[in-house]
């Protein structure tokens, strides 16, 4: 069964920060709305969660996703990087965060665990890398792309960097981000051998 893109789904377990947008969904799998992964928890889950700079993917997936999907291991090279500073955000520690990552994502598909990837998605070789490595072994794959406006991430970003929760990034890497990142989501999602499920999240 196949849904029409663009229908507004109403999910229990979200608040108005976000509206949500069914995309077609393959192999029988009809999700009416996010709440619905919850029939699939048996399946060990890749979920790929992207968008630019600015998102708001950490606000969807600490108090959207994890309600439907529990509390499952999160791959983030930022929050990573705020571990290595002590609960603190610190630019010097990204790249040793980085590497330690790299290190760490491969044995994460290696694992018969759900989990949760978290990147801007911007280069589709990566993103596509990840999903065919997921399929490989067994995982069931959803796809989400956070699509908010560049001047709403700008702002997030100059918030964040206000509050010192984060430092500060310049407007041209977020506007490039937030364009890639849904450039990219817009070509990878229909590709049936790599996604499973796909939803575009409208902040």
């Amino acid at each position: 069964m196949m849904l029409s893109e663009g229908i507004l789904l109403m999910s229990q377990t979200h608040n108005t920060f976000f509206q949500f947008y069914e995309s077609d969904t393959y192999y029988g799998r009809a999700l009416n709305s996010i709440d619905d992964l919850k029939t699939y928890l048996e399946d060990k889950l890749f979920i790929a969660v992207g968008g630019g700079i600015g998102s708001g993917k950490s606000y969807f997936i600490n108090n959207v996703l994890k309600k439907v999907v529990g509390d499952l291991p999160v791959y983030d090279v930022d929050e990573l990087t705020t571990k290595m500073g002590g609960g603190e955000y610190k630019r010097e520690f990204a790249g040793k965060a980085t590497v330690q990552f790299r290190k760490e994502l491969p044995i994460a598909f290696t694992k018969p665990d759900s989990f949760i990837f978290t990147g801007t998605n911007a280069n589709l070789n990566g993103i596509s890398a990840k999903l065919k490595l997921a399929k490989v072994n067994g995982f069931t794959t959803v796809l989400i792309h956070i699509d908010t406006p560049e001047d709403t991430a700008i702002q997030q970003v100059a918030q964040r960097a206000d509050t010192g929760e984060r430092n500060p990034i310049e407007d041209y890497k977020v506007i490039r981000t937030t364009k890639d990142s849904k450039e990219v989501f817009e070509k990878i999602k229909k590709d049936r051998e790599l996604v499973d499920f796909y939803y575009s999240v409208k902040r």
